[in-house]
């Protein structure tokens, strides 16, 4: 039902709603899913951002996006951690993390979680994802799950 609200405030109550109006809700909603899944991952419930990273592939979306989406998530992170260390404003954290302003203090707070030696090991994380999706004929979602395991740190990296 949730998500009929949101299309029905997105497009307004008069209007035929087409299937523009519920691409442009949908990927909101992934987005949302991504950071969701950084969330969880951050919290070390691996549960959740399995979850949600299923719920992803039931949607419709291919692994290998996800990690893409993932793998910017947390470039993005770590661009917004280094300049809220070195002291910069909010405007210039969303400048540089190349997000809107009403996203930098979720940014931030999630970037807290995490030290250089930690998005390092995200990253060396993401490139054997990344390697193993293309070119192992491993099956991309247990890669998937794998990783989230990882990132979670249910499983030793």
């Amino acid at each position: 039902m949730v998500e009929l609200e949101k299309l029905t405030l997105y497009a307004g109550p008069a209007r035929l709603l087409d299937v523009p109006d519920v691409q442009a809700v949908v990927s909101s909603v992934r987005a949302e899913n991504i950071f969701a899944i950084g969330n969880a991952v951050g919290r070390q419930d691996a549960g959740t951002a399995l979850t949600l990273g299923r719920h992803l592939i039931a949607d419709g979306e291919a692994p290998l996006k996800i990690l893409s989406l993932l793998t910017r998530h947390y470039r993005q992170l770590w661009k917004a951690r280094e300049l809220q260390v070195a002291g910069r404003p909010a405007s210039e954290i969303a400048r540089g993390a190349g997000v809107p302003p009403f996203v930098v203090d979720g940014l931030v707070a999630q970037g807290r979680k995490y030290s250089r030696a930690d998005f390092r090991c995200a990253f060396k994380l993401f490139v054997e994802a990344d390697l193993a999706m293309k070119s192992s004929g491993s099956q991309a979602e247990v890669v998937l799950e794998n990783l989230l395991l990882r990132l979670a740190g249910e499983q030793t990296v």
